[in-house]
């Protein structure tokens, strides 16, 4: 979200190298000229918090926020130092964020300035904390949920990570800055306490074992984690597709990374004497027995994404359940494409 159409057309180039798309429908979100409107009638922002809780509803949380740091929307409209809009965005995550199922909602802020600012942003990076300074309200109960952040640096730092980009440095160099900045928030996803959308599903989420990876190869036979097994027609086997993969048990946090190099093997190295080109149609199922949590969404688009980019035929097939966790998860919107639904009963 920047007024920078030359920074602006540069980022987005640099995100759409990892595949990563500049959100443009929800215009009260990303166009400033269409906030100063909004906010000229209304007098107060509470409709970006709204369209904001909206988006994430719809869409996942957002991978990241890259917005000027001063936007400027100007002093008749209250915004007294140009950044109005970055303290409204943070204070509609802090809210957000104490809501039930929205727990673990965090936010990736990548700030954009100028010579001018830089080096107010680049103590942001070095104390984020910091940030929290400009935030003042005449809310009670908003000004708790700052102080109680400014009181708990890891739990600041799990929500909010923010980093920031020079629009007037050289082209290359803003481009290697958004290299690191998305990849450094990817290595976030990869953690436990991952900044992603809790969708309130403690019954399925927990220790249960990583997911079996199968691969039905003929009538005869199926490939289980790495072992070919028989087929007889009263075995749990029988069902399943010739030609898909399907994966049983759990695709949780604790186990992501074992059952994303389960995929990325299976499909880069062949099944048994079954091998993949780039252009082969390649079916995952997650139905009834995939249990995926929050953080399923984000691990398994980066690897396909990153890991798999080269595969142009995947596709996941999921069922409402897991539709409706994947959806309100962070990563969504990088697996969207890959998604199929197989019919409710």
């Amino acid at each position: 979200m920047s007024e920078n159409k030359r920074a602006s057309a540069s980022i987005r180039g640099a995100l759409g190298r990892f595949g990563l798309e500049v959100e443009s429908r929800f215009l009260n979100l990303n166009s400033i000229p269409m906030i100063k409107k909004i906010l000229a009638r209304t007098g107060n922002t509470a409709f970006i918090r709204t369209d904001l809780f909206r988006f994430i509803r719809e869409e996942g949380a957002p991978f990241a926020l890259v917005m000027d740091y001063a936007a400027g929307l100007g002093a008749d409209l209250g915004d007294t130092d140009g950044r109005k809009l970055l303290r409204t965005f943070l204070v509609s995550y802090i809210i957000l964020s104490r809501g039930r199922g929205f727990e673990s909602l965090g936010a990736n802020f990548l700030l954009l300035g100028t010579a001018r600012n830089m080096g107010e942003i680049t103590e942001i990076e070095q104390n984020p904390l910091s940030v929290l300074d400009m935030i003042s309200t005449r809310d009670t109960i908003v000004n708790s949920f700052v102080n109680d952040l400014r009181g708990d640096r890891q739990r600041f730092l799990r929500h909010f990570y923010i980093r920031g980009l020079n629009t007037e440095a050289p082209a290359g160099e803003a481009a290697d800055t958004v290299n690191r900045f998305v990849k450094s928030v990817n290595d976030r996803g990869r953690v436990a306490d991952v900044a992603v959308v809790s969708t309130g599903l403690s019954s399925r989420e927990g220790d249960g074992p990583p997911a079996k990876l199968l691969y039905r190869i003929d009538e005869r036979r199926v490939w289980v984690d790495g072992d070919v097994l028989g087929v007889d027609s009263e075995t749990r086997y029988a069902g399943l597709r010739t030609g898909e993969f399907y994966l049983a048990g759990h695709y949780t946090n604790r186990n992501l990374r074992e059952v994303d190099g389960k995929l990325k093997n299976a499909i880069t190295r062949g099944v048994a004497t079954v091998k993949f080109e780039a252009d082969s149609p390649i079916v995952i199922n997650m139905q009834e027995g995939c249990v995926t949590d929050a953080s399923t969404a984000a691990s398994l688009a980066q690897m396909l994404v990153h890991d798999l980019g080269g595969f142009a035929g995947i596709r996941l097939t999921v069922n409402g359940e897991n539709r409706r966790i994947l959806e309100k998860s962070t990563g969504y919107t990088l697996l969207r494409d890959y998604l199929r639904y197989a019919a409710e009963p």
